[in-house]
């Protein structure tokens, strides 16, 4: 498995909060299945094997990157279900 990952770090009175990126990928995921219109995520070829390498999010249609001052940036490469407006979903 990968040891590259990227965290969110809160600081409190007892020690620090580790939030992963695999914690928040799956936050956006249930959030945009709970969209009208969306239908799923794009993937790239080879996903698959990139996820046995240990890559997980390549090619899964999700990017997180975590800044260093702690920012989040998200894309999402959706699929818009058939006969639904872009602009509206």
């Amino acid at each position: 498995m990968a040891e590259n990952k990227q965290y969110i770090t809160q600081e409190q009175e007892n020690g620090l909060v580790l939030i992963s990126e695999d914690v928040v990928a799956a936050i956006v995921l249930q959030t945009v299945n709970e969209v009208e219109g969306f239908a799923g995520l794009s993937t790239k070829p080879g996903a698959d094997i990139a996820e046995i390498i240990g890559k997980k999010s390549w090619g899964k249609g999700l990017k997180i990157n975590i800044s260093e001052a702690e920012e989040l940036a998200i894309d999402c490469n959706v699929v818009i279900a058939y006969g639904q407006s872009v602009v509206t979903v």
